[in-house]
This record gives C-alpha cells, structure tokens and sequence, in this order.
C-alpha cells in the first residue's frame, strides 16, 4: 500500500490556475491549480497552503505534460508537477457555502 510514511513540507510555484487533467477513463479535472512540486504516493488528499497559512486547496497527485491542457509560459518539461484542486471548488461541487 502506498502512503506518506513521515510529515513533509513540499514547496513550489503555482505556474497555472486553470489546468485541465484529463484521466484515463474520459474524466476530467477543470480549473485546477498546476505547481511546481513533486508528489508522491500517498500525498493525495493533503491540504495545500499558501506561505502565508492560507488553504488554497488540496493535491490531487502528481500529473504528467500529455494528461494536463493549460495554457503556460514556461517550459513544462520538468518531472515534478503537481494538480492541485481549488478549495472553493471542493466547497462547490460539495454543496457546502464559505462562511
């Protein structure tokens, strides 16, 4: 079984705010955050934070180039990418209001 074996700051770049994963099964994630941080098993489901504390959204998992649509400016050749998905879209698709 794969997990988070020890509590790990990951930190990187939020390079895209409205990327597109697209999964095997013809499913999709719409207006994800894309950063610049390795994920890893068992990281899915964590919280993510901005510098300053604030929740932003929690990781989906580590993507590759050909499963992402965005439109960025820089060179997203690099291995460690992440999606994260949006706080206030979880709260949404959940029914749930900000209060």
């Amino acid at each position: 079984m794969d997990g988070a074996t020890k509590m790990e700051t990951r930190k990187g770049i939020i390079v895209a705010t409205n990327a597109t994963l697209n999964f095997d099964k013809d499913e999709t994630l719409k207006e994800q955050y894309l950063a610049t941080y390795k994920s890893n098993g068992g990281d899915s489901g964590a919280p993510v934070y901005t510098n300053e504390g604030i929740l932003i959204g929690l990781n989906v998992g580590k993507v590759k180039r050909e499963d992402v649509d965005v439109d960025v400016n820089f060179d997203f050749s690099g291995e460690s990418y992440a999606i994260i998905s949006k706080w206030n879209n979880i709260i949404n698709d959940l029914g749930f209001r900000n209060h």
